[in-house]
């Protein structure tokens, strides 16, 4: 399955993408040492230096002959710092959500199946909330706070994960994953070889803030120094009020990390690690986060712990594409209303029809006359657009026993040659007729109808009766009431309320829709 992931950062989702069996068609970041980052670890994925802003996508979906609908997944780590809240929390009036409205525009050129948003959970709190889920239009919307500690993570890290199911793909509800009952500690991830070049790679305290660190014990703060050291500490914002517990925090290894930010020497975000009085080293950062100790980090010292400090840990990156990819397989690859043998038999029949020439064409001299002197056109071209109208004509009446050869196969359901009915239930108690045409059931053959009906009726009173016009175009779904009035037992559905009808499934018109594009021969 495809994903495409912007602002993408140094991989942590992209990893867990991986592992879950996605396959990257894009990976857009304007950060060039996160780009530099990916093409170092995976030089196979088409990781791009770019402003999603600027980025013409739909320039792209014509170079890799993707079209709309298509993808499986499109994510985003849009930045978080406009609802964070260690931030100002301006929202959307921030310059930073302009790749807010950049990602409305993937959705509407792409429309994937699924997207997936993360962002700090501030975000669920913020006011702009509901505008930023209400302005992602034909997708219905899911979102929950994730602790990444719950996820095979040392660490707590809580973020938001807005996931939305694109309406044409399905209609089942998005679950998201269980929480692990395994928690993990720092205890269990800090065992590292002092000997990997990036546990070399750390900052270093001062003397003073050394030795006020040295009187702390492990999961304690400024809080255990006496109080003539915590007004030199703290300074003016000893009288504060908050509980300041990042300050001069020193991590415990019988306990998982605060989050992870994107430096640990920050005055109020202090990482100082568990036994050594230093702050915690870039080796450590990933270790924390999740990352392979394979994976290789670009730029400065800095530049390396923001890019791990802004990532989503992998641990958590991978339950919830599991989820994803497992939500996807079960609405594309599998119906189980019908046996899937049978159906691909029928899929390739029909495309097979489309192969088929039309034979005997009858023209009506005195139509193609009319024709030809109304439109304008000459006879060559009169019987181009004849022969095309005739296919269209024979192409929609093979879609109309291809409906009919479905759902005679559906589990519990068989073909019924008796009273000119097409299919029944096992019992023989719900009898169906299936119409491919709306004029079919006027006149003649709407009275021939009402009597097979009257006639079933007699020799079996509990009979119910279905009729359809199979149609896909649900602007023209009312005109169904218009038919067949005044007959008792008689239900008049739409396509979709038929194969609901008879599954027993909501999804199943449109799992077959789906079915049907992601057929192959």
């Amino acid at each position: 399955m495809k994903c495409i992931e912007i602002c993408c950062g140094a991989g942590g989702l992209a990893i867990g993408e991986e592992i879950a069996g996605f396959e990257h068609l894009l990976l857009l970041d304007f950060d060039k040492h996160c780009i530099e980052t990916l093409r170092q670890n995976r030089p196979d994925w088409n990781s791009i230096c770019q402003d999603i802003t600027t980025f013409d996508i739909q320039s792209f979906m014509k170079t890799i002959n993707l079209k709309p609908g298509e993808l499986e997944l499109l994510s985003a780590g849009i930045p978080c710092q406009p609802f964070s809240f260690a931030g100002l929390r301006n929202g959307l009036n921030d310059k930073r959500t302009d790749t807010f409205s950049a990602l409305l525009n993937f959705i509407e050129y792409l429309q994937p199946k699924i997207i997936l948003i993360e962002n700090v959970k501030g975000l669920k709190f913020h006011k702009d909330f509901d505008n930023i889920i209400n302005s992602i239009k034909n997708y219905n919307i899911y979102h929950k706070v994730l602790d990444a500690n719950d996820f095979d993570t040392a660490q707590k890290r809580e973020r938001i994960f807005i996931v939305g199911v694109n309406v044409n793909f399905s209609s089942d509800k998005f679950v998201f994953p269980e929480k692990k009952q395994k928690k993990l500690v720092l205890r269990d991830v800090l065992d590292i070889d002092e000997t990997d070049d990036y546990q070399k790679i750390l900052y270093e305290y001062n003397n003073d803030f050394k030795l006020l660190m040295n009187k702390i014990p492990p999961g304690g703060c400024w809080r255990n120094l006496n109080p003539e050291e915590q007004r030199t500490l703290l300074k003016n914002s000893y009288t504060s009020s908050g509980g300041k517990t990042g300050i001069a925090k020193r991590l415990s290894m019988d306990k998982p990390s605060p989050t992870l930010t994107t430096s640990p020497i920050q005055k109020q975000t202090c990482r100082c690690h568990p036994i050594h009085t230093r702050p915690l080293t870039v080796r450590e950062y990933a270790r924390i986060q999740g990352f392979p100790d394979d994976w290789k980090f670009s730029g400065s010292r800095s530049k390396m712990y923001h890019q791990i400090g802004n990532a989503v840990p992998v641990g958590l990156a991978v339950a919830i594409s599991k989820q994803i990819k497992n939500f996807l397989d079960i609405n594309t690859s599998y119906i189980n209303w019908i046996d899937n043998n049978i159906l691909d038999e029928l899929i390739k029949n029909m495309l097979n029809e489309y192969k088929q020439p039309v034979d005997n064409i009858f023209i009506d001299v005195f139509k193609k006359s009319f024709d030809c002197k109304f439109y304008n056109i000459e006879n060559e071209d009169y019987m181009q657009i004849e022969y095309k109208r005739i296919l269209d004509k024979k192409i929609n009446n093979a879609i109309g026993y291809f409906h009919e050869n479905v759902l005679k196969n559906c589990y519990g359901w068989k073909q019924y040659n008796k009273y000119s009915m097409d299919i029944c239930d096992e019992n023989e108690t719900i009898f169906i007729q299936l119409k491919n045409k709306f004029n079919t059931l006027n006149s003649s053959g709407n009275n021939f109808l009402k009597l097979q009906m009257k006639k079933i009726l007699q020799d079996k009173p509990e009979t119910k009766f279905v009729v359809l016009g199979l149609i896909n175009d649900k602007e023209l779904v009312g005109r169904n009431v218009e038919y067949i009035r005044n007959i008792d037992k008689t239900r008049k559905i739409t396509s979709s309320k038929l194969y609901e009808f008879i599954t027993g499934s909501k999804t199943a018109y449109n799992d077959l829709l789906n079915y049907i594009n992601n057929y192959k021969d």
